[in-house]
């Protein structure tokens, strides 16, 4: 059994500018095929893809608007946001609190698959 908490969880900053704390990824834990994180966006993210993760965000806390493909929508704590593989994406927080959200990646979330595209 692996329990842990985002607490004892050190973070780094990923290659699209958001504070991330993985939290179970198979380089930190047993896990074989996705990662697991919280990632922190006080105010947005570059615009990237990922060649071939597929993406899940819940966002815990904060609001912001997503931007898929050109697409723009405003998210809120409770909303869950799918992100396919090649799909240029970024977040951006509105109102005073950063964004917090819960990320699933599959494969795991790795630097040399995100192309920064701004």
């Amino acid at each position: 059994m692996d329990v842990r908490s985002v607490e004892n969880v050190g973070g780094y900053i990923t290659k699209d500018g958001s504070l991330v704390k993985e939290i179970f990824h198979p380089n930190n834990s047993s896990v074989k095929n996705q990662s697991f994180a919280v990632a922190i966006v006080e105010k947005e993210t570059k615009a990237h893809y990922h060649v071939t993760s597929e993406e899940i965000y819940f966002i815990l806390k904060g609001k912001g608007t997503i931007i898929i493909d050109g697409k723009e929508k405003e998210v809120k704590a409770g909303d869950v946001i799918l992100i396919p593989p090649k799909s240029i994406h970024k977040i951006k927080k509105r109102g005073n609190e950063p964004i917090v959200i819960v990320c699933t990646s599959s494969p795991a979330y790795s630097h040399s698959d995100t192309v920064l595209v701004e």
